[in-house]
């Protein structure tokens, strides 16, 4: 009994995990005197809400979320509004998300393999993609934000397994001059891009890799 309720919380806690790396293209926001509790995700991507992010939330919290489509931005949003849910990606966050310097959450850069690429998982579908030019024989897994140190924690969670590039930057966007400075963490090479695949497992229907071109 006791290796089950273990295994059960080992499992969803790799839930968890892939729920914040996810949240790397989302937002936690709280409202106590409106009682506002809600954790949002949005991408262009319907489909990936659906199909990749829902089950997840279902699987953690037996609760839907809402879903809701700014036409002016060709963004979806995926909201879950509960206190529950709030409060425990608010435990399970510690400072993802926080206003000072940014990290993968503790538990998830000490925690075991499974942990780590369920959240890098989560990750690389909200701020990663492949870069794929064949013409150049260049293929790159890139990942990229404003969060240094973000960057840095992920690079050690998958430097046993592959050939990570250093975090590169910071570069300034020059359409948007006022936006954080951003940094990019590459794995290089055709090999290291198929293993990263096979590895990592991404969901998300926009990011599954084809390499015949």
């Amino acid at each position: 009994m006791i290796n089950r309720m273990k295994k059960s919380n080992e499992i969803m806690n790799i839930h968890l995990a892939y729920l914040i790396g996810a949240l790397a293209d989302g937002s936690i926001y709280h409202n106590e005197k409106h009682y506002v509790y809600r954790i949002s995700y949005f991408q262009k991507s319907k489909e990936y809400l659906e199909k990749c992010i829902e089950p997840h939330v279902l699987r953690l919290f037996n609760k839907k979320g809402h879903f809701y489509h700014d036409k002016r931005k060709g963004v979806y949003f995926y909201e879950i509004n509960s206190k529950e849910v709030y409060n425990k990606f608010m435990k399970a966050l510690e400072s993802f998300k926080s206003k000072g310097d940014r990290r993968v959450p503790s538990w998830i850069r000490k925690g075991d393999e499974s942990l780590q690429f369920a959240f890098i998982r989560g990750f690389f579908e909200a701020d990663g993609y492949y870069h794929i030019r064949p013409e150049n024989s260049d293929y790159r897994v890139r990942l990229g934000q404003s969060e240094f140190f973000i960057l840095e924690d992920i690079k050690d969670m998958l430097s046993l397994k592959f050939k990570c590039s250093d975090v590169l930057g910071p570069y300034q966007s020059e359409s948007k001059p006022n936006v954080k400075p951003y940094y990019e963490l590459h794995i290089h090479g055709i090999d290291q891009v198929n293993k990263f695949h096979e590895v990592i497992r991404p969901c998300h229907p926009n990011k599954q890799l084809n390499l015949e071109h």
